[in-house]
């Protein structure tokens, strides 16, 4: 069984000047529903969302673009 644990991300949206501080995410999500939860926050439906994970200097890392993929696999 994989282990679970909550993390806190920041958020940003390319369009808008909006930044989400600290949204709780559970490593066990998949990405379609890390899209779902993001889509409620900003709006964006997920078809259009690309989600990208950055560094905490805004260096990215890697594009998480596997829906059925967990957030945990990408390493947050």
């Amino acid at each position: 069984m994989v282990e679970s644990f909550t993390i806190k991300l920041n958020a940003t949206h390319s369009h808008m000047a909006t930044r989400r501080m600290e949204i709780r995410f559970d490593t066990r999500q998949t990405i379609a529903e890390v899209k779902c939860q993001l889509e409620r926050k900003f709006g964006t439906c997920t078809d259009a969302q690309t989600l990208q994970l950055e560094d905490t200097k805004g260096v990215k890392v890697c594009t998480m673009d596997c829906d059925s993929e967990t957030l945990a696999a990408y390493g947050p």
